[in-house]
């Protein structure tokens, strides 16, 4: 699996790539924190409401995004995520 943003490699660990996949395959669409945390660590959820939030500042550092004004991962507050561009 590859992550390229401007032609250049980013370099993930599996749980952040599993998280961009989640967001980039329901792109544009809202998903809750439960929902990803399901997706991503299986239908337990065993990821906690702040180590998704944890795993998604490292992502949004590593694809430099930022929170205020996000260009990939938008926050939904209170609820979730989604991704703005793919």
């Amino acid at each position: 699996y590859e992550v390229r943003i401007d032609g250049r490699e980013v370099k993930l660990t599996f749980t952040e790539f599993e998280i961009l996949r989640c967001l980039v395959n329901n792109s544009r669409r809202i998903m809750s924190h439960s929902q990803l945390a399901c997706l991503v660590w299986g239908e337990d959820g065993q990821g906690s409401r702040n180590a998704l939030k944890m795993h998604i500042q490292h992502l949004r550092n590593k694809l430099g995004d930022t929170a205020k004004p996000p260009r990939y991962i938008l926050s939904e507050r209170g609820f979730g995520y989604k991704c703005s561009a793919v």
